[in-house]
């Protein structure tokens, strides 16, 4: 895959409106929120954590631009053979595109907690933009 189909799928996924279920006073995207990510790993760690680890905050829902993101309580309510498939078309679609890294279990583990703690503040500041 050339570099112009690589950016313009990065691109395509930054772009994702996260949350779009719910009515929020700030749009969160892909893009913002992978961000939010990184800077939590950056703040969890004493020493700057690996450039892969950061790469991967950066990448891990990019492919939502194709697949869509899909709400959690949807993914909750769905089989679990259907969401480890999702998952594994969604991690596809990063190495076919030469953008997934390889993780230690604890970068997997820090990764996560980043995650739900980008999300933690997204709607902690839902909370003081009003929104109930």
């Amino acid at each position: 895959m050339n570099l112009g189909d690589r950016l313009q799928f990065i691109r395509k996924g930054m772009g994702v409106r996260r949350y779009h279920t719910y009515h929020t006073h700030d749009t969160d995207t892909v893009g913002k929120h992978s961000a939010g990510v990184a800077t939590f790993l950056i703040l969890m760690n004493e020493q700057m954590p690996r450039a892969e680890l950061l790469a991967a905050a950066l990448m891990h829902d990019i492919p939502e631009g194709t697949m869509g993101d899909i709400p959690s309580p949807a993914k909750k309510a769905m089989p679990p053979d259907a969401v480890i498939a999702l998952a594994h078309e969604e991690k596809q679609m990063l190495i076919d595109r030469n953008l997934f890294f390889w993780l230690t279990e604890s970068e997997v583990r820090q990764m996560k907690l980043a995650d739900c703690f980008d999300g933690l503040m997204f709607c902690v500041e839902e909370r003081r933009r009003g929104n109930g």
